[in-house]
């Protein structure tokens, strides 16, 4: 989802800068370097190799794994673990790579979309009268 800055105090960037800097600039759920040009395993995303120099062509070679075809570049972000904006405490923050963030928001997404999705609906039957038969406390 995207970020909406209201919700995130006004030292965020130096906040996320210091944790990035904490954790060794890595995913701290996949371990994958910032910046770093990877290629993820297709078997298992969680796993993947170095897309470029020295050691890519030997992992490749000797892993012998099907990996993804096109190399993607990883950017750290720093994840709310109980989706609160507002809550900065470190036990609160994890770094992660935008996939592992994405995989750690995906269940909290799903609930919003369905009840977004849900609300919607209902409001459209309101509109169209379609609720009308049941008294203000039954809506």
């Amino acid at each position: 989802m995207p970020m909406n800055r209201k919700l995130y105090p006004p030292d965020w960037e130096e906040l996320t800068a210091r944790l990035k800097d904490e954790v060794g600039q890595k995913c701290e759920e996949c371990g994958v370097p910032n910046h770093a040009w990877i290629l993820r395993r297709l078997e298992n995303p969680k796993l993947w190799i170095l897309a470029f120099g020295d050691e890519a062509d030997a992992e490749l070679y000797w892993n012998g794994e099907e990996y993804t075809e096109n190399p993607i570049q990883i950017v750290l972000t720093t994840a709310h673990l109980d989706q609160n904006p507002g809550n900065n405490d470190r036990s609160n923050l994890r770094v992660l790579c935008q996939r592992c963030h994405l995989v750690y928001d995906n269940p909290f997404n799903q609930v919003k979309r369905r009840t977004t999705r849900l609300n919607k609906n209902r409001q459209a039957k309101l509109d169209a009268g379609q609720l009308e038969i049941f008294s203000e406390g039954d809506k």
